[in-house]
């Protein structure tokens, strides 16, 4: 839980995936803001601000940012005080229903950041931090107030750096959503997904586990999103984790949601789970003859695939999707490291245009052109 000063606390802002909210829920959510729009907990939560923006109360920034926004009361479980606020916010290009919960101190005058959701799907600290930037900026810009980049980080780091991300509180006007969880890895408790929501998976992350691992490893991807399943074992699967709330039909689920990264990473989990370890050892992701090596890692290549003595072509790439080339014989550096850029998913060509890379047979033939120094002009062999 984070503490967070009446006076003194920094404001928290949301976002979510595209799930709809039950019509019940919705019209309990209006009339208790209506009924409890002056009660003492309440405006105890929408009168703090930021230490370093005594001008932003929770309560105006918060109903300018999100539409049809809320504001309630109840007594948690354990007797703890919790204001919850409610409001629709856009969340890539989709409307979408953010809940986040507050619980207060009375005597101490202070109150601390709970449980997290969007559209009734727990979310990680990642997504929440990333969003209280945009509400205080379009809020201090609408109103004209001097924005200090740097009070607001430090702002942010005195809310996020303990260690328990989220709690949850549940009351009759409330459901359950989520359990604590470890600022560490929320999907602790997965396969892959600890590492797949987040960031680019290489090859070595799928090595050793079987067709079944790694097909409940690709649809983890799916469940942190809220998507339902229709196979027994994937259901019975995914309800044993903390971190599913399953809330999106299969046929209602919407993939514009998922990152980029996501994306690449189902692409790879797919390729290893179908027999083809081939192309994605060497970096693809698609199953396409003439796809680029994008997976993060090392990949070598010899201009005579039969001697590792013979001149070797390094790519490297990043998990920031950073790529260089380099030329060796043996352990000796040839030419200095070139940056590459991704073109179109086609080729890899440096700033000038003069220096580049394609690829044929699934990754496994490398053509290197330069215009500038032929020097190293050939077709190399993706070699182990």
């Amino acid at each position: 839980m984070k503490k967070i000063c009446m006076m003194l606390g920094l404001c928290l802002t949301l976002t979510g995936c595209n799930a709809a909210t039950s019509a019940s829920r919705e019209v309990a959510d209006q009339v208790a803001n209506v009924v409890q729009a002056e009660e003492e907990h309440v405006l105890m939560v929408k009168n703090g601000y930021p230490q370093s923006y005594p001008n932003c109360p929770y309560g105006k920034v918060f109903d300018e940012f999100f539409a049809s926004p809320t504001w309630t009361y109840f007594k948690g479980d354990g007797g703890e005080d919790v204001v919850e606020f409610t409001g629709y916010c856009t969340y890539r290009d989709a409307e979408v229903k953010a809940r986040l919960q507050f619980v207060l101190n009375v005597e101490e005058g202070t109150f601390e950041s709970g449980a997290l959701s969007f559209n009734d799907v727990p979310q990680v600290e990642l997504i929440t931090v990333s969003m209280i930037e945009k509400a205080f900026q379009t809020y201090m810009e609408k109103h004209q107030i001097t924005d200090d980049q740097s009070n607001l980080e430090n702002d942010l780091e005195q809310v996020f750096d303990n260690e328990t991300t989220t709690e949850t509180l549940s009351a009759e006007t409330t459901e359950e959503m989520s359990e604590t969880h470890s600022d560490d890895n929320p999907y602790a408790d997965s396969i892959l997904l600890w590492k797949s929501y987040f960031e680019p998976l290489t090859n070595e992350d799928c090595i050793g586990l079987s067709k079944d691992q790694l097909r409940l490893a690709r649809n983890e991807i799916y469940a942190a999103y809220g998507r339902k399943f229709q196979t027994e074992d994937l259901n019975e699967y995914f309800q044993s984790k903390e971190w599913y709330y399953g809330t999106i039909s299969a046929d209602q689920f919407d993939e514009s949601v998922l990152t980029d990264v996501q994306k690449k990473n189902l692409d790879l989990i797919k390729a290893v789970e179908n027999g083809n370890p081939g192309y994605a050892e060497r970096g693809l992701t698609i199953d396409d003859p003439q796809a680029i090596p994008q997976t993060p890692g090392i990949y070598s290549y010899y201009l005579n695939p039969t001697d590792k003595d013979s001149i070797r072509m390094e790519l490297d790439i990043d998990s920031s999707g950073y790529v260089s080339v380099s030329f060796y014989e043996g352990d000796f550096q040839l030419q200095r490291s070139i940056d590459l850029f991704n073109m179109n998913d086609q080729e890899y060509v440096d700033e000038d245009g003069e220096n580049g890379i394609y690829f044929d047979n699934y990754g496994e033939l490398a053509t290197y052109v330069s215009t500038s120094n032929d020097t190293y002009n050939g077709i190399y062999t993706f070699c182990k």
